[in-house]
């Protein structure tokens, strides 16, 4: 560990990052707090000499080398598929290849997330064949988990593994029944390499209600922004303009008064999504509060008391952070309107996504824990799409009866005289490219050019 005096400046933020990647953080000041405090920083000559020193600056050194930790895979597509492995020590096993241990459990855009009963763990495929699950870890492991982190408080570790192709064939074709017809209709592509991470949804011990929360973007934009988007929510605008209008409102959870976020939730419980969903025991189900599962769980439980243990969980602070905490002040790094990034990008025509330029998005998240104001205008467009990833993860609360082991992101409490433990997690914190600021703005316009048409009241 570094020498350096410590305080609350660039080269702490920076050493910081290092130190957690390389475990050895004394936990004296969470990371978290970082993107909170005034940090002093003496010029910008002081964290131009620190990115130097970590291998960030701009050298003439091998460009594939960042941050001294990792090395980036060539993307040449004749590389050797040992490749994928080059940007972590080792590899996980994956335990399991008893077919009845897997189900389904969900299914988006770009991957495809399967569940092992027996070992409590995810495998996690993308769904296109050119895909690189080691810049997805990379991206998740020196981006996303620096601006979440509190004490590796709310992500859930992640592991590359290799997966036997017999094996993941017969999966496949196993759970292709359990997709939706219009899901169905895209194959999933063999890979030799997936994502494993643990089970949220499950408790390894007792009986788990765990529910799935995609909270959306919580704030408004900005004074000099769209004017439509400072007082109504982009979730209402695009819900509106897909024909699937919901009571649910993003800035109503993210308000951090209990009676908005209650009704939040309470909407939530009470019309069926895509963004909620329920687990028992790992198993996507619809919610019912009379069913024997839940009144065994907790009895005699009514829907607002339900939804009220909802939003303690939300509120819960960790550190002195709340999952709601964290995930707003990322997406406050980008906003719900895409007019000035667009603009930005359409400037840039040279700029280039993660894949292709990830000491970009490093030096970026470093500027943003040092409290920079001044980004360049490659790092504005990064900082927007860091916004767009908080926007688009999900959070997990998972309820268990009975006093389990309390972690950095669980706590105990009681409901009638019974105790039970309860965690919060945030998964679904993946990249996002050129072609989310081109759908923003698209989405956006299309979404107020129909509100003005439809006058309905949002």
């Amino acid at each position: 560990m570094s020498n350096r005096p410590r305080q609350f400046s660039a080269d702490v933020a920076l050493q910081r990052i290092w130190e957690v990647e390389n475990d050895e953080s004394d936990g004296d000041l969470p990371l978290a707090d970082l993107l909170d405090e005034e940090p002093t920083v003496e010029s910008q000559d002081e964290v131009d000499g620190i990115t130097a020193d970590l291998g960030l600056a701009e050298t003439e050194s091998d460009d594939n080398e960042i941050d001294g930790l990792f090395t980036i895979a060539d993307s040449d597509e004749n590389d050797s598929d040992d490749d994928v492995l080059n940007v972590i020590s080792g590899m996980a096993s994956l335990c399991c290849f008893d077919l009845t241990n897997w189900n389904l459990k969900g299914e988006g855009n770009s991957s495809i997330v399967y569940y092992c009963v027996v070992h409590l763990s995810c495998l996690c495929l993308p769904k296109t064949a050119d895909a690189k699950v080691d810049l997805l870890l990379l991206f998740y492991k020196k981006v996303c988990t620096p601006l979440f982190k509190n004490q590796r408080c709310f992500l859930v570790e992640k592991d590359i593994v290799e997966v036997p192709t017999e094996f993941l064939q017969s999966l496949i074709e196993k759970m292709n029944e359990f997709r939706s017809v219009f899901r169905n209709e895209i194959p999933i592509p063999l890979q030799k390499y997936a994502i494993k991470t643990l089970d949220v949804s499950m408790s390894a011990k007792f009986s788990s209600l765990a529910f799935e929360i995609k909270p959306k973007c919580g704030i408004l934009a900005l004074s000099d922004e769209n004017t439509v988007l400072q007082r109504i929510s982009r979730f209402k605008l695009i819900q509106n303009l897909r024909g699937k209008p919901h009571n649910y409102c993003p800035i109503m959870l993210f308000s951090g008064e209990e009676n908005l976020q209650l009704k939040a939730v309470l909407a939530l419980l009470e019309e069926k999504s895509s963004f909620f969903r329920v687990f028992e025991n790992g198993k996507p189900i619809d919610i019912n509060i009379k069913s024997e599962f839940v009144l065994n769980l907790f009895p005699g439980i009514s829907l607002h008391d339900l939804a009220c243990l909802i939003v303690n969980a939300l509120n819960h602070k960790f550190y002195d952070c709340s999952v709601l905490d964290r995930i707003k002040c990322i997406q406050k790094l980008g906003s719900p309107c895409a007019e000035h990034a667009f603009s930005n990008l359409q400037q840039n025509d040279k700029y280039n996504d993660f894949g292709n330029n990830p000491d970009l998005w490093l030096k970026t998240v470093c500027k943003i824990y040092s409290n920079q104001s001044e980004f360049t205008a490659e790092q504005k467009l990064v900082k927007f799409l860091l916004g767009a990833s908080a926007n688009d993860c999900s959070i997990f609360i998972t309820f268990s009866p009975g006093e389990d082991t309390v972690t950095e992101s669980s706590f105990c409490f009681d409901y009638r005289n019974r105790s039970y433990l309860c965690s919060v997690k945030v998964i679904d914190v993946a990249i996002k490219g050129k072609k989310t600021i081109e759908k923003y703005f698209n989405d956006n316009k299309a979404a107020i050019d129909f509100y003005f048409k439809s006058q309905v009241n949002l």
